[in-house]
């Protein structure tokens, strides 16, 4: 089965460590970058299934990674999940406006991660996103 590819965009390295640790290897293809300058680079050059972006960042900050993607670039077919701090209410409608399919906010469990990819994942693309649930538990039996 083809791996889902995820760019996280997150500048904290311990969080860097909880998606690696979360994300498993039998599932999910993964690329780190730590602004958004990197982010956009890699988007183009890797495309990406799902981008998981945090929203405060050094050089280029989430919310212009966003923009850049959905208004200049004009892909609103990538699954973009924005990481942050806040609630809704504190900044994030302006990333909906855009076309986010939902955010998470920090600290969260590194088990909780990969749910919330795949659900969110599942909402666009729910027969592939089945499959891959369906060989996530498969790679966690097998693992036992």
């Amino acid at each position: 089965m083809e791996k889902l590819k995820v760019l996280v965009v997150e500048d904290n390295k311990v969080a860097q460590k909880l998606y690696d640790h979360g994300l498993v290897s039998a599932v999910f293809d993964k690329r780190f970058v730590d602004n958004g300058k990197d982010a956009l680079e890699v988007y183009s050059s890797w495309q990406p299934d799902i981008i998981m972006l945090d929203y405060i960042m050094p050089v280029m900050d989430g919310y212009s990674v966003l923009k850049e993607i959905r208004e200049n670039i004009g892909d609103n077919s990538t699954i973009i999940i924005m990481v942050t701090f806040m609630y809704p209410e504190e900044g994030l409608r302006d990333c909906f406006k855009l076309g986010i399919q939902g955010y998470i906010v920090k600290p969260f469990k590194f088990r909780e991660i990969t749910d919330v990819i795949l659900n969110y994942y599942k909402k666009n693309n729910p027969e592939r996103g089945k499959a891959l649930q369906t060989h996530l538990k498969k790679a966690f039996k097998e693992k036992k």
